[in-house]
């Protein structure tokens, strides 16, 4: 979703096998990006080391963006929620670390999950 959607801009040249997000991604103008089994973040300035969203209401806005869309998602053969719920890391954790937690924690439904690209630190070709 996040390169389909425009969240994660790959460079140019970048290959379509094997690509990797560290190495592939052009932050300049990548707006939020995924890790792991279910966290998303925005490419925040001041954060990450080539940020481009302001902390604030631009980096909540895509945030919510993101969220809606996610709970949008539906399988295109039964039509069942694949994303049934989305939550802030800033409301789900606390403690002095919680600005290093993915800014978005995504909850799928029974049967659905991220593909194993993203769980690598790869971009998924589809």
């Amino acid at each position: 979703m996040v390169v389909q959607n425009g969240y994660l801009v790959l460079r140019a040249g970048a290959s379509p096998q094997g690509r990797d997000i560290f190495r592939d991604a052009d932050w300049s103008r990548t707006r939020a990006y995924g890790l792991g089994l279910n966290g998303l973040y925005v490419n925040l300035r001041g954060r990450e080391k080539n940020g481009i969203m302001n902390p604030g209401a631009e980096a909540e806005a895509l945030q919510r963006e993101i969220a809606e869309r996610l709970l949008a998602v539906r399988d295109p053969n039964d039509q069942q929620q694949v994303v049934t719920r989305v939550d802030r890391a800033a409301e789900a954790y606390s403690g002095p670390d919680v600005s290093q937690a993915p800014d978005l924690i995504v909850g799928y439904n029974r049967g659905y999950r991220v593909g194993w690209d993203s769980v690598l630190g790869g971009v998924s070709a589809t």
